[in-house]
């Protein structure tokens, strides 16, 4: 557990651990899910989720827009996906899915 202010939230979804995954762990759809984030795109030669990819991202907050640097952290197929924005030892944030089946 961190220091810093966190938020963790639980939603339940009509549909398997394998889709949602499938949405989540596309980097490229993020800003469909709302928030500050309006674009994300892979860097290099990256076309999808494995550890230490890295990804940009533009953000917008009102009137303000900025981009970040983010690299998977963690990417477990149909269970979990992370990732730390900025450097991955000492990250300005950091995002996390865990995905399950409730039966």
């Amino acid at each position: 557990m961190s220091d810093s202010p966190s938020i963790e939230v639980s939603v339940t979804v009509a549909a398997p651990p394998e889709r949602v995954w499938s949405l989540v762990s596309d980097i490229t759809r993020v800003s469909q899910w709302g928030g500050e984030c309006i674009s994300a795109q892979w860097e290099g030669n990256t076309t999808g989720p494995k550890v230490g990819a890295r990804f940009r991202g533009l953000q917008r907050c009102q009137d303000e827009k900025w981009e970040t640097s983010s690299v998977i952290t963690a990417a477990e197929p149909n269970a979990s996906f992370e990732w730390a924005v900025g450097d991955s030892a000492n990250p300005s944030s950091t995002w996390q899915y865990k995905l399950a089946s409730d039966g």
